[in-house]
């Protein structure tokens, strides 16, 4: 089973949303889950995870790309992922458009 969180943080706000994240993807991979934490953009996280291969952190954004309305944001992040699957959200900015 695979499961994906969308998150994101910064160095101003966020850093409660990710280790909520990655505590759940820890507990989920020992369980033998595939789990992708999905951000915008790279913080340099894949050194906090290089010891645990099951849990990959991937950039929802391009580099010139930003977040612009959880509509948008939603459909870049259905085409990143499997169907039948688990998905976690902790983002303040997703709201039910997102849904």
């Amino acid at each position: 089973m695979k499961v994906y969180f969308r998150t994101n943080f910064s160095q101003k706000i966020g850093l409660g949303h990710f280790s909520r994240c990655s505590r759940l993807a820890n507990f989920f991979s020992k369980k033998n889950f595939n789990c992708k934490i999905y951000v915008d953009n790279n913080h340099k996280l894949n050194n906090y995870f290089k010891n645990n291969k099951k849990i990959n952190i991937k950039n929802l954004y391009k580099k010139n790309q930003k977040y612009i309305s959880p509509v948008k944001d939603a459909n870049i992040f259905k085409k990143m992922i499997d169907k039948n699957c688990i998905v976690i959200v902790d983002d303040y900015r997703l709201d039910y458009k997102w849904e």
